[in-house]
């Protein structure tokens, strides 16, 4: 395994794997969604409640 200094490197050394990069990009979608709930309950949009 290569040592990597950062997540950015990491990432793109592991997304040259076309197995890793289809299920990182299947997964995009998901995560869009999650970035926008996260950004809606930072901007005081979307309450959070437990």
């Amino acid at each position: 395994m290569a040592d990597y200094t950062n997540y950015k490197d990491f990432l793109a050394e592991e997304l040259k794997n076309p197995e890793v990069k289809a299920e990182y990009d299947a997964l995009e979608t998901e995560f869009e969604i999650k970035r926008a709930l996260i950004k809606a309950q930072s901007d005081n949009i979307l309450p959070y409640k437990n």
